[in-house]
C-alpha cells in the first residue's frame, strides 16, 4: 500500500530530529574536552609545516569559534554511523524484503567505509597536500597558517572523505538491486562527472584546491569500481 505523501514529511522530520538531538548531546559531552580534541585535532597539519611556523591567529573571537566549530565538525564525525542508521530507517519501509536483507547486510561495511575514508584523509591525504602546500615558499616570505583555517581543512576533509568513500557501496547496491546497470554509468560518465563537481562545489564552497582534490580521487574511485564489477561480472559469465 502506498504511503501518503504527509507520512513521509512526518518521517523526515521525525529522523531529523532524532539525527539533531544525537549530534547535540555529542557536542555538549565534547565540550569539557575541548582542549584534548583541540590538541588531536591539529596533528595532521603540525605534523607537516615547517617547526619554526606556528599556527596563528588574528581575530579576537577566532580562538573562540574555531573551539566551537571544530567541536560541531567532531560531533557530525562521531555521530555518522548514527545518521547512517537513521537514513536506513527512513529508506527500510519502501523497500523490497530482498533489498532489505541486502541492505542489513552491508550496514556494517557502510560505518567502516566512514571510517576508512576518514582514516586515508588524516594519515595520508591532509598530510601530503600540507606537505606539499607548505613547501611552496618564495625567498621573502613566510609561511604562517590561519588556526581556523586549519581546523576547517582537517575536519572538513575527514568528514567528506568518509562520506565519499561510500561512494563504490553506493554503487554496487544500486547495480546488485537492479535499480541502475553499469551501461548506465558508462553511458552517462558526461553527466555524472559535472554532477560529481557539483556536489563538491556546495559541499567546500570556495576552496578550489580542495575541490579539485576531492575530485580527482572521487573519479579514480568511480572507475576503479566500474572496472572491478566488470571484471567480478565476467567472472561470474565464464564460471
Amino acid at each position: 500500500m502506498e504511503i501518503p505523501f504527509h507520512k513521509h514529511l512526518r518521517e523526515i522530520r521525525t529522523r531529523l530530529i532524532y539525527i539533531f538531538a544525537f549530534v547535540f548531546i555529542v557536542f555538549v559531552l565534547l565540550m569539557p574536552f575541548a582542549d584534548f580534541v583541540f590538541s588531536i585535532s591539529f596533528l595532521p597539519v603540525k605534523n607537516n609545516i615547517p617547526a619554526e611556523s606556528p599556527i596563528i591567529f588574528t581575530a579576537l573571537t577566532e580562538g573562540f569559534m574555531t573551539h566551537i566549530k571544530m567541536s560541531i565538525w567532531w560531533s557530525l564525525i562521531i555521530s555518522m554511523p548514527f545518521i547512517i542508521y537513521q537514513i536506513w530507517l527512513f529508506v527500510a519501509p519502501g523497500l523490497y524484503e530482498k533489498e532489505k536483507r541486502l541492505f542489513k547486510l552491508f550496514m556494517p561495511l557502510t560505518f567502516g567505509l566512514f571510517w576508512a575514508g576518514g582514516a586515508f584523509a588524516w594519515f595520508f591525504f591532509i598530510p601530503f597536500t600540507v606537505g606539499f602546500s607548505s613547501g611552496l615558499i618564495w625567498e621573502g616570505t613566510e609561511f604562517l597558517p590561519r588556526l581556523q583555517n586549519c581546523m576547517s581543512f582537517t575536519l572538513k576533509t575527514v568528514f567528506f572523505s568518509g562520506i565519499f568513500f561510500e561512494m563504490p557501496l553506493i554503487m554496487f547496491l544500486l547495480l546488485k538491486t537492479e535499480l541502475i546497470s553499469r551501461d548506465f554509468f558508462i553511458k552517462n560518465r558526461k553527466k555524472i562527472y559535472p554532477g560529481i563537481y557539483l556536489l563538491i562545489l556546495i559541499m567546500l564552497p570556495g576552496d578550489f584546491f580542495l575541490q579539485f582534490l576531492f575530485f580527482i580521487t572521487i573519479i579514480l574511485l568511480f572507475e576503479f569500481f566500474l572496472i572491478v564489477y566488470k571484471y567480478k561480472l565476467n567472472n561470474k559469465l565464464t564460471s
